[in-house]
């Protein structure tokens, strides 16, 4: 049975000594040591900790041909992804995702193999390939600024309302930072943001925004409807991935938002950065299962079946006791959902505005 603590919508930050965190790979220990560090640090992005990690993998690599070094970048490439899916679940509120990850991961083998097609020498491809790495390190806050930048003439009067959902983003809190910091003077605007269910995600966000001096009002998730009609000027969603028809794959309550937005004749803008553009092509919610040896599992890890925290509903330990006793009650906590791109506005990205059918060909331009 789960204590109190254990359902906040806000669970605490795990030490970095945690003993339940385990790794079942056979990565390189200091590898392993620098992603747990990587993820003890919460404001870096999944997908450059995966590519951070392939980079260092090169650079102590004894390889001594390019094919025993794609193969064990592959071999690297597998196991992060497992430790991510299975091995992080004492770090719910950095991420939920494995799909930035093999996004990025798929993008960096295959510059990988263009490098090793291009230069023949294998030290220098090999230096080749740690200085790019290095550099996509770097160009991750560039990118973010480059996407901030592209919502300015968005931001079009005083008093605008916001509403952001798809849970903790770092790209949209940097897009509104940046806006206020950028236009403070002539544009101020309001955000409200959905509670997140089911790990609160929407209240961490708030915290965040917050320490930007942005007005923000937190709603419940099943108010979305309400405000859309009544008050929001637009909505704003990151992604974890941005599949080839120009959909994106995000937090559970993406889809719905974008639905009552395209309802409510209301923009629907999506913030992403080109490293989580995806070769897959979902069509519906059941597209988001990865098929495995032993199954299926959901990108967005399983869905966990417990209890979530309840505001405003007193005696709350012995609700849930009640409820995990009762044979005829099950709970299911999806925590992902694909929403299609006939939904979604524009994307904002590091390669410029694109619809949702221009996706296509800038994943084409990525890989080739």
């Amino acid at each position: 049975m789960n204590t109190e603590d254990d359902l906040s919508p806000i669970p605490p930050t795990p030490s970095i000594s945690n003993p339940n965190i385990t790794f079942k790979g056979t990565l390189n220990v200091e590898i392993l040591k620098k992603f747990k560090e990587l993820i003890q640090n919460h404001q870096t992005d999944l997908a450059v900790i995966g590519i951070t990690l392939l980079t260092e993998v090169i650079e102590k690599s004894k390889a001594t041909t390019m094919l025993e070094l794609t193969n064990e970048l592959t071999k690297a490439t597998k196991e992060i992804q497992e430790a991510a899916r299975n091995d992080l679940k004492d770090f719910p509120h950095f991420f939920k995702s494995s799909i930035s990850l093999v996004s990025a991961c798929e993008l960096y083998q295959r510059f990988v193999t263009r490098q090793f097609l291009e230069i023949s020498d294998f030290s220098a491809c090999k230096q080749k390939l740690t200085d790019r790495g290095k550099y996509i390190q770097t160009l991750s806050a560039q990118t973010k600024e480059r996407v901030s930048d592209l919502f300015k003439p968005f931001f079009s009067r005083d008093g605008m309302k916001v509403l952001a959902v798809g849970g903790y983003s770092e790209m949209v809190i940097q897009v509104l930072s940046y806006i206020t910091t950028h236009m403070h003077r002539s544009v101020r605007f309001t955000v409200l943001i959905p509670e997140g269910r089911p790990d609160g995600s929407g209240l961490r966000i708030a915290k965040a925004l917050s320490q930007y001096n942005i007005p923000c009002t937190i709603i419940t998730d099943s108010a979305l409807a309400y405000h859309v009609a009544m008050t929001v000027d637009f909505v704003l969603s990151g992604a974890e991935g941005v599949v080839e028809s120009g959909g994106v794959i995000n937090k559970i309550g993406t889809y719905q938002a974008a639905i009552i937005a395209k309802e409510h004749k209301k923009p629907f803008y999506v913030a992403t950065e080109s490293f989580k553009f995806l070769r897959q092509y979902p069509v519906n919610q059941q597209d988001l299962l990865e098929q495995t040896e032993n199954g299926s599992i959901f990108y967005i890890n399983t869905p966990e079946y417990k209890p979530v925290h309840v505001f405003g509903v007193e005696n709350q330990q012995e609700l849930v006791q009640s409820i995990l006793t009762d044979d005829n009650i099950t709970i299911s906590n999806p925590t992902s959902d694909f929403t299609p791109p006939q939904y979604i506005t524009m994307l904002f990205t590091d390669l410029g505005i694109l619809t949702p059918s221009g996706v296509s060909d800038e994943l084409i331009k990525l890989y080739s």
